[in-house]
């Protein structure tokens, strides 16, 4: 898991960084800083067939942390 204080970090589709650049299966190459200015209830696919959608484990992680 990568915790960046994004929306894109509470995301099941979120994988691994790239160096320093996070990834997810919308975006091999990283995740572009466009979409980390979307709203979090964005509807809006992100890219391959991929959008947003709350990992639970994650989500009550980032709770647990008051994020």
């Amino acid at each position: 898991m990568i915790i960046v204080g994004y929306s894109c970090d509470k995301c099941k589709h979120q994988t691994e960084l790239k160096g320093y650049i996070p990834t997810c299966k919308a975006f091999p190459e990283g995740i572009p800083n466009t979409i980390y200015d979307r709203p979090l209830n964005s509807r809006e696919e992100c890219a391959n067939g991929y959008k947003y959608e709350p990992d639970p484990e994650k989500v009550a992680l980032f709770a647990k942390f008051g994020l």
